[in-house]
């Protein structure tokens, strides 16, 4: 199954909110999965996402375009990840990364 990240928003930003759909990487140990990057403008971007250091994850977001047509660069993000009572794993984007 794939991992997917739902961002309900155009563009990844400190702060962005979001839950992952497919395999947990928190239960698996997961190191550099692939992944795929749903915006809330129907764009899709690829990326990976995998630990980084202490709690925080890292995600690198590929090159993609937005609906509006904004082209945004491949950009390196730290990520905290949380389960959620409801069993969905929520991600919150910490912080850019250079």
């Amino acid at each position: 199954m794939e991992l997917v990240l739902e961002a309900g928003h155009t563009h990844v930003y400190p702060g962005l909110r979001g839950f992952l759909r497919g395999p947990d990487p928190t239960a698996t140990g997961a190191a550099g999965d692939t992944c795929r990057i749903d915006f809330a403008d129907g764009s899709v971007a690829f990326g990976t996402l995998g630990p980084g250091s202490g709690e925080a994850w890292e995600l690198e977001v590929s090159p993609y375009v937005t609906a509006a047509g904004t082209r945004i660069p491949v950009k390196r993000w730290r990520v905290g990840l949380e389960r959620e009572s409801d069993g969905r794993t929520a991600f919150r984007i910490l912080g850019r990364l250079g």
